[in-house]
């Protein structure tokens, strides 16, 4: 079939089922853009690349399909890397196209003109720069194959702008004709051997990390807890990889993680790490003391063999999709384990983490509200169906210990990169994603001043979302850590920002404080019940007053020198 570069972008995105591009219109770009209104494909313009780089991420998690991001050439694909490299690090399927120079101008450090490729390449599983106007298809579809092929991630296919113009033959192809429709079955000579060491634990222990979202494995997991008699613990970051009120599941590992699980963790003789790469992270001491039992065995089942054993030594690594696992160890236990652990004992650890939680989230009315007292507000009236999207920050991290999950794709973290500013754009992709479901993007006020442009989206094309920013006037996480390393030497940490309920309304959406418990509630309640516009809650909170530090094993106090 004959058509432009342009039509073969388009059609191939159409054939493929894309249901958004997101992105900022340019001149190496038009083609495309002329193209979208005769298509169902849904286009969504921002104000910064990186807002659209967030929102396709978080559209991609929530959804479980990919998104596209389209941008120029040069600072509109820079833009664009920190969303990207989120993406990467979250396993999101995402689909970069960028414009570039003329085929003949490229390499010429031309206007605009900077190596896409090698730029994107470290952070997407394939990045290409098409070589002939016939191969655009194939590229577009190369990109897809490659996106939502285990492990997912983003991918970047770089276009010349006169190969958009070019009439060419092109042949596109249906997603059943250039893609695996099957998932990984686990070996079976290694699925016995890992049943036989499952039934013969005496304390086994199931980690779960992003892998289960990916795979749909979320209650293949909680009937294997039951079981095996074994306590679920969550990686950093993934506490919704199964429903919280599981009589099993303990919590999550990592900074704001939950004394419960680090207690079970411990005492672990086995660890089924199913669907998570074992991130380092997850295994801080973040309360003091370590918890990983170095002498565990650990039956690691990843489908990227790359991951399996990485961080940790193993005893049993298996590639195998996680639902595919799961169920197939299920059909081979027996009734009973050689399991110690009881349900009494994980109820009484987790009964003693959230007494001790409820404790601290005390307010006596006076002096300025503490974070833990604002979180435990949210905590009481927020719908268990909520997706919440997490900033990166003090004010943010106590979303991990503080709030519960009823399920997969209801936190939405940035995860490993652990960049500023993700919050209130995944949140506004989040609700294209889901829009019956309430989004709340949890964020402190340097978060939100770096992402404030997000809400010109959301006021164009009506995206009701609740934001709310903890308002402690610091970069709440490097405070802390001035607080406990460099004795309260605060350089650089404090903040002075202009009324953030007029700025937020200056830009068209509902702003309000909120000081109070009492007024925390009312504010959000009031807010999940618009329809038409995005709302924004500042909540004030004490400026002296920080979670534990996330980083003790790499900072220290140093020793004092005199400069003169």
């Amino acid at each position: 079939m004959q058509m432009n570069g342009g039509e073969a972008i388009v059609q191939s995105l159409v054939q493929a089922g894309i249901q958004y591009v997101f992105g900022i219109v340019g001149s190496s770009v038009l083609e495309v853009f002329d193209l979208l209104p005769q298509t169902d494909l849904n286009y969504v313009g921002v104000r910064h690349e990186q807002v659209g780089g967030h929102m396709a991420d978080a559209y991609a998690r929530v959804s479980g399909q990919p998104a596209v991001c389209l941008v120029q050439n040069g600072a509109g694909l820079t833009n664009l890397v920190t969303a990207v490299a989120t993406a990467y690090r979250a396993r999101s399927p995402l689909i970069v196209i960028s414009g570039s120079p003329t085929s003949k101008q490229l390499f010429t450090e031309t206007y605009q003109e900077i190596d896409h490729v090698h730029i994107m390449k470290p952070i997407t599983k394939w990045s290409h720069l098409v070589n002939r106007a016939d191969r655009i298809a194939e590229a577009i579809q190369q990109a897809i194959r490659e996106s939502l092929s285990p492990p997912y991630g983003p991918t970047f296919v770089d276009v010349p702008r006169d190969f958009l113009y070019e009439i060419a033959d092109v042949r596109i192809e249906k997603p059943t004709q250039f893609m695996a429709a099957h998932r990984c079955p686990p070996d079976s000579a290694a699925l016995e051997q890992a049943v036989l060491q499952l039934q013969q634990a005496h304390s086994p222990v199931i980690l779960v990390g992003g892998g289960i979202a990916w795979a749909q494995a979320s209650e293949e997991v909680g009937t294997l807890a039951t079981r095996l008699s074994a306590p679920i613990c969550t990686t950093y970051g993934h506490n919704d990889a199964v429903p919280n009120n599981h009589p099993w599941y303990v919590g999550s590992l990592g900074r704001g993680g939950s004394k419960a699980a680090m207690e079970s963790f411990r005492r672990a003789d086995l660890i089924l790490a199913l669907g998570t790469r074992m991130d380092p992270f997850s295994f801080l001491p973040y309360y003091g003391e370590p918890y990983f039992p170095h002498n565990a065995a650990i039956i690691q089942v990843a489908n990227d063999p790359r991951q399996i054993g990485k961080n940790y030594p193993i005893t049993l690594g298996i590639v195998a999709d996680a639902k595919l696992f799961a169920q197939s160890v299920l059909a081979r236990l027996g009734s009973q384990s050689d399991s110690m652990t009881s349900l009494q004992q994980v109820q009484e650890w987790r009964t003693k983490w959230q007494q001790e939680m409820a404790a601290q989230s005390q307010w006596s009315g006076h002096g300025s509200l503490s974070m833990e007292a604002a979180y435990a507000a949210l905590a009481e009236i927020l719908p268990a169906h909520t997706i919440r999207t997490v900033d990166i920050g003090s004010s943010p991290s106590f979303a991990y210990s503080m709030l519960s999950y009823s399920g997969p794709r209801t936190l939405l973290p940035p995860l490993g990169l652990g960049g500023v500013g993700f919050s209130l754009p995944a949140a506004l992709g989040a609700k294209l994603a889901a829009p019956e479901r309430p989004v709340v993007a949890l964020m402190g006020d340097g978060a939100f001043s770096m992402s404030f442009s997000a809400l010109f989206t959301a006021v164009e094309y009506a995206i009701p979302i609740v934001g709310i920013v903890f308002d402690n006037a610091a970069w709440g996480a490097e405070k802390a850590n001035q607080q406990y390393f460099y004795d309260a030497n605060y350089v650089g940490t404090n903040l002075h920002s202009p009324d953030l309920v007029r700025l937020a309304s200056a830009m068209g959406v509902h702003a309000s404080s909120a000081e109070t418990p009492s007024d925390i509630k009312k504010a959000v309640l009031a807010a999940l019940q618009r329809k038409d516009r995005a709302s924004i809650i500042r909540i004030p909170v004490d400026p002296e007053r920080f979670p534990l530090p996330a980083r003790r094993d790499a900072l220290k106090k140093p020793e004092r020198h005199v400069y003169r």
